[in-house]
């Protein structure tokens, strides 16, 4: 049975860097500065966690709208996600070769045991 062995990867600090769309609202950023984070958000290399008013002023809808929306997609009546939904939202992103890894990293027997056989009967 092979074994899995983690791998070190490069690490692009800028890549993984996450600003809140209200630390923006409410620094004190010169003109320069947010261009560069604009910048930077445009090119891939930061994410920008929006708030409900961002989202609003960026779609066009309004943000009752909105709010209703994230009560549905988080399937428990409120905007906060639940542990099943951010576990479900993040299974679907991953590509197999994550998902591999994944089922490597907290066990084979895990998934199995906790998530797969209580579903057989």
């Amino acid at each position: 049975m092979p074994t899995y062995t983690a791998t070190a990867s490069a690490v692009n600090p800028l890549a993984s860097r996450k600003i809140s769309a209200q630390s923006i609202a409410k620094s004190h950023w010169q003109p320069q500065e947010r261009a560069r984070h604009a910048a930077d958000w445009v090119s891939g290399n930061a994410q920008i966690k929006p708030t409900v008013a961002l989202a609003s002023r960026v779609l066009g809808v309004s943000e009752p709208l909105i709010r209703e929306a994230l009560k549905r997609h988080h399937h428990n009546g409120n905007s906060t996600p639940t542990a099943l939904a951010r576990l479900s939202q993040a299974w679907a992103r991953a590509t197999p070769t994550e998902r591999a890894e994944f089922g490597r990293a907290i066990g084979v027997n895990v998934v199995w045991d906790d998530a797969v056989a209580p579903n057989l009967t």
